[in-house]
């Protein structure tokens, strides 16, 4: 069997004196897309941070591609992380840069290319994700689905084995999202990439999960294949994957309410 590309054991992770994840156990297996769900707040986005070596555990650890980045020398971590893209919710291009400036710069910090080689790969990256020949535009020229393009071919600028995607269809029109789910998928395909996607966009999910893990009560409720988490009895993924609403109960009681009920015992 396969060794996961990431592992996380028994994280605990929070921010100043709150704990958002506690008792997370996820692996995520080389050349698949898991899609990372639940509702707001429950730690999606904490355990992107815990992984990409920006948040250490209170508690447990994280391997990635093997090696735990928080047990490491500052060098030997920024090595590890370059083998690592991350693909930002509104795409973090540098406005002052032109795209392909925006696409070198992991080039640049990391390789030693010449800039004839490094042209090639930039103009290969915008191909795959079908902004051939954009290498000029500002990201103020772009719309916001092609400035989620271009962040997508900065994340594979270096063949990383592993891309982590946070919200990538978010404030994107239902054909543009489409679009961008599709050259996920291609991606995958093409280069063997493995995928971490933070999302909430049903749509997305069928189109290009493999797995899903659901985080829901600071950990995790449910991890394993799609079409297992949609078959499933349990009442979070009921929820979520069948768009129910969560009992609200009795609201509580208003002062108009309660001067009602004064007016009629006077009566």
């Amino acid at each position: 069997m396969d060794a996961p590309v990431i592992e996380v054991h028994d994280l605990h992770a929070g921010y100043g004196n709150g704990l958002i994840l506690q008792r997370v156990n996820a692996r995520f297996m080389p050349g698949r897309i898991t899609c990372v769900v639940g509702g707001s707040g429950c730690g999606k986005s904490t355990l992107l941070r815990s992984i990409i070596g920006l948040l250490p555990p209170r508690q447990g650890h994280v391997r990635v591609l093997g090696e735990d980045p928080y047990a490491v020398d500052e060098d030997a971590r920024a090595r590890l992380l370059a083998r690592v893209g991350f693909l930002f919710q509104n795409g973090a291009l540098l406005n002052s840069l032109t795209v392909a400036e925006n696409l070198a710069i992991p080039l640049r910090a990391h390789t030693r290319l010449p800039a004839d080689v490094c042209a090639q790969i930039i103009a290969q990256k915008l191909a795959l994700v079908g902004l051939a020949g954009t290498e000029r535009l500002l990201p103020g020229e772009l719309s916001g689905g092609m400035k989620k393009r271009v962040g997508l071919a900065r994340a594979l600028i270096l063949d990383p084995p592993v891309v982590l995607c946070d919200e990538p269809s978010a404030g994107l029109d239902p054909v543009t999202a489409a679009q961008l789910d599709d050259l996920l998928v291609r991606a995958r395909r093409l280069l063997g990439t493995t995928m971490i996607v933070v999302t909430h966009e049903l749509p997305s999910i069928h189109t290009i999960a493999d797995d899903v893990v659901m985080l829901a009560d600071g950990g995790v409720r449910f991890a394993g294949p799609l079409a297992d988490a949609t078959a499933s009895d349990d009442r979070h993924l009921r929820a979520f994957f069948g768009r129910e609403s969560a009992p609200l109960g009795d609201p509580p009681p208003t002062l108009y309410d309660a001067l009602r009920v004064d007016a009629r015992g006077a009566a």
